[in-house]
């Protein structure tokens, strides 16, 4: 069993992967070997990059006009190689990575560890949930460096595939501190509580607390506002029945 530490960046929201990094950790039975994998990919003439995609990861065209597609880098070969049902891939928000993976023709197989929902499990209250909140919230930018040194990886840089790899496998293993796999895979699987209510006159307010303060706004919302995200509706039926009635 092997787990991959995957990120990628793209040419925006909707486009296609530009950049794809990866660290294969293969545990042994006194010590773990970890491997990173890094590439560029051209996403071909039809799918430039978006300026705000390039405010955020700072890749430009020319840094890529002369790289091959995705499809063709040995990176790419090495994770479909990899895909294999026993397996744990850590991604940070899986479902915008896997959904940019099948744009490719890749489909995991592996099991996933979600680290954006399992930290909204373990960290309900933390004012973000997003990868780089964490790495200052939890002090983990102090252990990159001599992470980077034991394991002979370069310095990183925020916001690059290859680096947000290096803070990913530091928070993965912050959330696994009294948490087994499986129960990491388990929380993934599971539809996360909202913790604040994230607009209208209540915005901010804890969602346990609205609905016991507001039980017809409540029901209002679930009644009158179909547009609902599949977690606040699945919070609002949690509090309000003790149980989910229907997620949709």
């Amino acid at each position: 069993m092997k787990y991959i530490i995957l990120d990628t960046e793209t040419t925006g929201l909707n486009g296609k992967i530009i950049e794809l990094a990866f660290m294969v950790i293969e545990p042994r039975n006194s010590f773990s070997t970890y491997q990173m994998y890094h590439t560029y990919c051209y996403p071909g003439d039809d799918t430039p990059i978006e300026y705000e995609a390039m405010a955020t990861h700072h890749i430009v065209p020319e840094m890529i006009e002369d790289e091959p597609a995705i499809e063709n880098t040995m990176e790419f070969k090495l994770l479909n190689e990899l895909n294999t049902p026993e397996n744990i891939m850590v991604i940070h928000n899986a479902e915008f990575d896997l959904a940019m993976l099948e744009k490719a023709g890749f489909k995991s197989k592996m099991q996933l560890i979600d680290t954006l929902i399992v930290s909204r499990h373990l960290f309900p209250a933390s004012a973000m949930h997003k990868m780089q909140y964490f790495r200052y919230s939890l002090g983990l930018h102090y252990l990159e460096k001599a992470f980077c040194e034991s394991h002979g990886i370069p310095d990183i840089k925020a916001h690059r595939a290859d680096g947000d790899v290096v803070v990913l496998q530091l928070l993965f293993e912050r959330l696994r501190e009294g948490k087994t796999d499986k129960e990491l895979i388990q929380l993934t699987n599971k539809i996360p509580l909202v913790y604040r209510m994230p607009f209208g006159k209540h915005r901010n307010m804890l969602v346990q607390d609205l609905v016991k303060n507001d039980k017809k706004y409540v029901r209002w919302m679930l009644d009158k506002l179909p547009d609902l995200s599949k977690d606040l509706r699945y919070t609002l039926n949690y509090y309000l029945n003790g149980e989910v009635i229907s997620l949709f």
